[in-house]
Order: structure tokens, then C-alpha cells, then sequence
């Protein structure tokens, strides 16, 4: 005897056209930390430099100084330009059908979760989150290249997660699925 998947008895699921429930990018005010971080990174070398400019150790050529001082200023910059634009970089989408992560820069990754996997979501507000309108959605599955997902730094994510959660539980009522519990 043949062990497989067996079809649902009864008529089959019509199909319906994926429509965009909701699309777009994590906030940058998760990212004001490191932000910040950086900026004190090139505050603390702006003294430190100056110091070492007036030092009797210090070479008296200015133009090797101004390299000096303009690789080091360069540094923090190219760790904010890089963290921001690796954060708008990263789409989300939210349809009627499936959830939608698109990462990277130069070398891109599409992750799609079917909603009709989707076995649990939780809305998480930390207090600092809070304090500028964003949330978390923590989305749990039975996929198992995707079992967890994390949308971080939403605005206005109560909303998106209840039209998450509406999503899921409609596409699970289409395709006829259910999420069991065994304890």
C-alpha cells in the first residue's frame, strides 16, 4: 500500500487572484541606536586626531594628515550608508495569498510564506518601539524552510497584523486547512 498526500474529498477550492494586501520597508528608527553608535564613533576620533595632530610625534606633513583624518571620518559613514540602505532595501508584501520577503542589495533572496501555513502570529510592541509608532509581527508556520518570520520595524503594525491575520485565516478557510494541536 502506497503512504502519500491524498486529495480533500468534496468539490475542489476555486482559485483565487493574489491581490496586495499591504507592501512596504522596515522603518530606520530601528536602526537609531547603531545610528547613533556611528555618530559618536566619529565625534570620539574628531578629538583623538586632533591630539595626535598636536603631539610632537606627529608627522609634519598636513596632506598625510588630512588622509589620515578623512579615512578615519569615512569609516562610521560607510557603516550608516550601508546599514540604511540595506534596511530600504528589505520589501515587504502581504497578500491575500502568500507573505513576501525580498532582501539584499547586490545579491537578492525572495522568501514566500503561504498563508494558509501560517500556524501562529503575535504582535510585539516594545516600549521604545512605541514611543515612534512601530511594532514587531512574529508570523510562526509549518513550512519548513520558513517556520519563523519576523517583520520588524512596522509602522502602524496593529493594523497589518490584523489584516495578516485576516489574510491567514481566509486563505485557510479557502484551501480547506485546518492547524491541529497535539499536547
Amino acid at each position: 500500500m502506497e503512504s502519500g498526500i491524498q486529495p480533500p474529498s468534496g468539490p475542489a477550492p476555486q482559485p483565487v487572484s493574489e491581490q496586495v494586501l499591504w507592501e512596504g520597508s522596515p522603518s530606520q528608527w530601528q536602526n537609531v541606536g547603531f545610528y547613533l553608535l556611528m555618530l559618536l564613533l566619529a565625534l570620539v576620533i574628531v578629538p583623538i586626531l586632533w591630539l595626535w595632530k598636536s603631539s610632537p610625534s606627529h608627522p609634519q606633513n598636513s596632506g598625510l594628515y588630512l588622509m589620515i583624518f578623512a579615512g578615519w571620518m569615512i569609516l562610521p559613514l560607510t557603516f550608516f550608508i550601508a546599514r540604511w540602505v540595506e534596511t530600504r532595501s528589505r520589501r515587504m508584501t502581504i497578500s491575500n495569498q502568500r507573505l513576501r520577503l525580498r532582501t539584499g542589495v547586490f545579491n537578492r533572496k525572495t522568501e514566500d510564506l503561504e498563508l494558509y501555513r501560517v500556524k501562529d502570529l503575535s504582535l510585539e510592541e516594545p516600549f521604545w518601539d512605541r514611543m515612534v509608532g512601530m511594532s514587531n509581527i512574529r508570523v510562526y508556520s509549518t513550512d519548513i524552510s520558513t517556520s519563523f518570520i519576523e517583520l520588524r520595524g512596522l509602522k502602524n503594525g496593529a493594523s497589518i497584523y490584523e489584516q495578516l491575520r485576516a489574510a491567514v485565516e481566509a486563505r485557510r478557510a479557502s484551501r480547506r486547512v485546518g492547524i491541529t494541536e497535539l499536547e
